[in-house]
């Protein structure tokens, strides 16, 4: 089976057939796009609308197994349920760029919370990767994750790891009133599904540490701490640097942005 490589902005797909297209080709997908897509010209939704570089003058297509269709997809909707489709989706297990940011943010974490120092909670925790890098170092852990099917692989993970448990709990539920005190609420990699960031304020803790990627750093954190009254940041420190990575068995590569850590301290 031979697929189309089609367009995504975030992923660079390896083409195994390349068929340029002549001018009549080219001149009959331009009046499709015309006549049936005007609306998206005038989009500038990233992944729905359509500009020159998205109506190619040649066809791309590849070759590829179950498991890498199953991993591409799941990929692709790395901001929806249907990431958990497949296991490790992000491929922690096996990227060099993801063991990299990793260990660096356990060890950034143990240089602030050193172990011994208390429970942290873990927002968001996915399948445990950064979890069990921390019970290694020593540490206490409450790994939270809403996702049923990446909780259960979570569950699995850390059955033979007395420092950690694990819970379901979203970021809401853990600012309400009765939420788990800790000396240190981890939010790493997690700030990008929309969620309130003044949730934080009401978070039973009173350092919060941060990790993301230097836009999503940018245009998210950095507006809402200048308007925060109750937190300022005292360490703003680059985790891993952006690097080229393959993804999908080989059949695709992408930019990974990069990571940087901003410890949060409440002021009143």
């Amino acid at each position: 089976m031979r697929h189309a490589v089609g367009y995504s902005p975030f992923l660079q797909f390896v083409s195994d057939l390349d068929r340029p297209l002549g001018r009549e080709l080219v001149a009959a997908k331009l009046a499709f796009v015309n006549g049936r897509c005007a609306h998206l010209l005038a989009s500038d939704h990233p992944q729905h609308g359509v500009y020159t570089a998205r109506v190619p003058a040649a066809e791309r297509y590849f070759e590829a197994t179950e498991e890498e269709r199953d991993r591409l997809f799941a990929l692709l909707a790395s901001l929806d349920e249907e990431a958990a489709s497949v296991a490790d989706p992000w491929e922690f297990g096996t990227s060099g760029y993801e063991a990299d940011r990793l260990d660096a943010t356990a060890a950034w974490i143990s240089r602030h919370c050193p172990p011994g120092t208390g429970r942290l909670v873990e927002v968001g925790a996915c399948e445990g990767a950064l979890t069990r890098r921390l019970a290694f170092a020593g540490h206490r852990v409450l790994a939270t994750e809403p996702n049923p099917q990446f909780r259960e692989r979570l569950a699995a993970a850390l059955a033979t790891t007395p420092e950690a448990e694990v819970d379901d709990a979203e970021l809401a539920a853990l600012a309400k009133a009765d939420g788990p005190a800790a000396p240190a609420y981890l939010l790493i990699e997690m700030l990008y599904y929309g969620q309130d960031l003044q949730l934080i304020d009401r978070l039973p803790t009173d350092l919060v540490l941060v990790a993301l990627e230097p836009e999503a750093l940018r245009t998210r954190l950095h507006p809402w701490l200048a308007a925060s009254p109750h937190w300022r940041a005292v360490e703003e420190a680059e985790l891993v640097g952006p690097r080229l990575e393959m993804v999908g068995g080989g059949r695709a590569y992408l930019s990974k942005r990069g990571s940087v850590g901003v410890v949060l301290r409440r002021t009143a």
